[in-house]
Formats: structure tokens, C-alpha cells, sequence
């Protein structure tokens, strides 16, 4: 992959394929480059997205009193600005990890469809974390309500066995009409068994095809174990 500076700070690893785009932000601890993203790059060269994948684990620790939620929310808009600006994005759907599928929800800039991974969803305000430096702030206190999720095509992965979800408060959702909920049996957080990657590829496959084709504005809810 190509590695193209968006300016003097911010950098995304880019494999140009289409004016179709695939954008990957990985959660606090992730790794982009990490083979265990790997599967990431094969849902994108299956679907001929183009693939963008943006790292802010080292703004973390390089900048740890400054570097807020707020500031992320900003970086990642600069980031999708870059992409329609220099590189005439035409669709542009998310795939984000964990924290990073709270903040591409905080985002500000339209794109066509979300497939979150492990979403901290529970009730909490995330506003009153907006403004505190991301190392100081633990899981515990950050997480997005379900019902303020984008009313965007949107793909949900969610462990069966994961701790830092309320799974009580996932048993009472009703899924928007255009979303689809996949609780992946015995899976923890990190989503990384191979039965799992490869439910992950099988469904975000399906549901890029279903953007695309356009044939209507809502998708199926699927609620349930896989």
C-alpha cells in the first residue's frame, strides 16, 4: 500500500482501485498494518473498493495531553475531505473497530454506509469525554447509544462473549429498517477467531453488493446469533 500524507501530521495507507472506498480506522490499540487486519484488504479487493486505513494509535501516545475525541472527530473528517478532494471518491463506506466505530458515528461528513466491529454500544454520553485526552480515558466510560447510531446503511458485529459490550441493553434493540445486528457466537472483543473473520467477510462482502446495486434504500435486519 501507498503511504500518502494528507499533511504535515496526518498520513493514510492508500490502494487506489476505484472511486468506490473502503475506510478503515482500527480501534485505540489497533495496528493497521497488523496482519490481523489483514481480511480487511481482502474485503476491499473482493468488492473493488479502493482501500484507505487510518491510524491514530501513535497520536495517542505521541500526543497524550492533547489528543481528544474531539480532535479525532476532526482528523477523520480531514481525512474523508482529502479522499473526495484528491482522489474523487463517488461512494464511501466505514469500516471501523471498536472505538474507532464511536467516532466515524461523530463524524460530520456524509458517506454512504457503516460496518462497525465490536461498536462500544451502551448507554453513555459521550459527550462529556469529548474533551479529555484519549489516553485518560478508559472503556468503561465511553459508548455510544444504539439509538443514536447514523440512519445510514449500517452492518453490526457483535461477540457473543464480549465484556465490554452491555449485552442486555443489544437484547432490546430494534434494529433500524436499514441496518443488519450479527451476534457471532462464543466470539470476544477482538473478533479475531477464523470462524469469525470469515462470517465478517462473508457478510460485508453481501452488504457492499447490496450499496452498490442500489436496487432499494433499506436492508433486511438480521438480529440474532450466526
Amino acid at each position: 500500500m501507498n503511504k500518502e500524507w494528507i499533511n504535515d501530521r496526518q498520513a493514510i495507507y492508500m490502494h487506489y482501485r476505484s472511486n468506490n472506498f473502503l475506510v478503515f480506522i482500527p480501534g485505540a490499540s489497533g495496528n493497521v498494518q497488523s496482519e490481523r487486519y489483514r481480511f480487511i484488504d481482502e474485503i476491499a479487493a473482493k468488492s473493488d473498493y479502493s482501500l484507505a486505513k487510518y491510524e491514530f494509535l501513535w497520536q495517542i501516545e505521541n500526543n497524550q495531553e492533547s489528543y481528544t475525541l474531539n480532535v479525532c472527530q476532526r482528523e477523520i473528517e480531514e481525512v474523508l475531505g482529502y479522499i473526495k478532494k484528491n482522489h474523487n471518491a463517488h461512494r464511501i463506506v466505514f469500516i471501523a473497530k471498536s472505538l474507532g466505530s464511536l467516532i466515524v458515528e461523530l463524524v460530520r461528513e456524509v458517506v454512504d454506509g457503516y460496518i462497525l466491529l465490536s461498536p462500544l454500544l451502551r448507554e453513555r454520553d459521550m459527550q462529556r469525554v469529548m474533551g479529555k485526552p484519549l489516553s485518560s480515558v478508559s472503556a468503561e466510560e465511553i459508548g455510544i447509544r444504539y439509538e443514536d447510531l447514523k440512519d445510514k446503511p449500517t452492518l453490526i458485529f457483535i461477540g457473543t462473549r464480549d465484556e465490554l459490550i452491555d449485552h442486555e441493553y443489544i437484547e432490546k434493540i430494534k434494529p433500524k429498517r436499514n441496518h443488519r445486528i450479527v451476534l457471532i457466537k462464543d466470539e470476544d472483543h477482538s473478533l479475531k477467531g477464523m470462524e469469525a473473520i470469515n462470517k465478517i467477510k462473508s457478510e460485508s462482502l453481501r452488504f457492499l453488493k447490496e450499496i452498490n446495486l442500489k436496487k432499494k434504500d433499506t436492508l433486511p435486519s438480521i438480529h440474532g446469533a450466526s
